[in-house]
């Protein structure tokens, strides 16, 4: 049931065309495709390179588990809930926290979320704002 709304909302919202269609023969020919109604700045959009190319370009000395750390602290997980979910203690967690806010010379957790942002080791999701102009 819940499917067919979806596809019920994005019917009224594209009428007659196919995105998904139009997305693959987009991909098929190599090419990328984006929907002014999905992204609504489409004409500001700047691509960026991928946090993988960054963080071994730049970043190549933090192992996988502290650049797990670094994307769930941007999430603004507690200490306790990060260490659940990587299912390492609390202590490995304080660890993996210090190390990086060693290596980037940063103060605090919300600051060690800003300088990953601002040098591309971790994104936050964007989201398509259908009230906006």
């Amino acid at each position: 049931m819940g499917t067919q709304r979806i596809v019920s909302e994005v019917s009224q919202i594209y009428d007659c065309r196919n995105i998904f269609f139009e997305a693959i023969e987009a991909a098929l020919i190599n090419q990328l495709y984006l929907d002014a109604l999905l992204f609504n700045n489409t004409e500001n959009l700047v691509l960026s390179k991928s946090t993988k190319k960054i963080i071994n370009q730049n970043f190549s000395s933090l192992t996988t588990t502290c650049i797990e750390f670094l994307i769930l602290n941007a999430a603004e997980l507690s200490f306790a809930e990060i260490a659940a979910i990587m299912q390492k203690s609390k202590d490995s967690i304080k660890y993996y926290y210090n190390t990086a806010s060693f290596e980037f010379c940063v103060k605090g957790r919300e600051q060690l979320m800003k300088y990953c942002l601002k040098n591309g080791l971790i994104k936050l999701p964007v989201y398509y704002d259908k009230t906006a102009q």
